[in-house]
């Protein structure tokens, strides 16, 4: 199987994107109504050619059916969004592609901004980073930030 469009300690794509939603999506082998509605806005915001969108949702499939994907559960927002926030700032750096495509999954999600800061937050603990990062609050576009790493990481 081909290689995931995500990984840690890599700036996060549209397509890694799509794929950890997809990934999420399938983790009880099969894709409802409204997960279908999520992919196919997702599909639309993240600007994913639709054949790209479909190969990357059979990538996900076959996760599933090769037990990759771990627990079979059905989906989880909070959890996807969560995971979403690890794998962004993985590489040390919160850039402004990341943080717009965080923000199009925030408000589908309907995440309050109080909420993500507080997960953008917790994911940093849990990688280990030691100092502490200022979460913005007036991000804009044009803007990216650096979140601290012991990683020496580019700026």
């Amino acid at each position: 199987m081909d290689e995931d469009f995500y990984s840690f300690g890599k700036p996060l794509t549209r397509e890694g994107l799509f794929q950890l939603v997809t990934d999420e999506a399938f983790r009880d082998g099969q894709v409802s109504p409204t997960e279908n509605k999520l992919l196919v806005a997702l599909t639309k915001y993240l600007r994913i050619p639709t054949e790209s969108a479909r190969s990357i949702a059979n990538r996900s499939r076959q996760k599933f059916k090769d037990e990759q994907l771990g627990l079979n559960r059905p989906f989880d927002k909070e959890r996807l969004y969560k995971r979403v926030l690890r794998f962004a700032i993985s590489d040390g750096r919160y850039d402004e592609n990341e943080y717009n495509m965080i923000e199009v999954l925030r408000s589908l999600f309907k995440v309050s901004l109080d909420d993500h800061e507080k997960m953008l937050s917790h994911a940093q603990m849990e990688l280990g980073d030691t100092e502490t990062i200022q979460v913005v609050r007036d991000l804009s576009p044009g803007n990216p930030f650096l979140i601290s790493s012991d990683k020496g990481q580019k700026k």
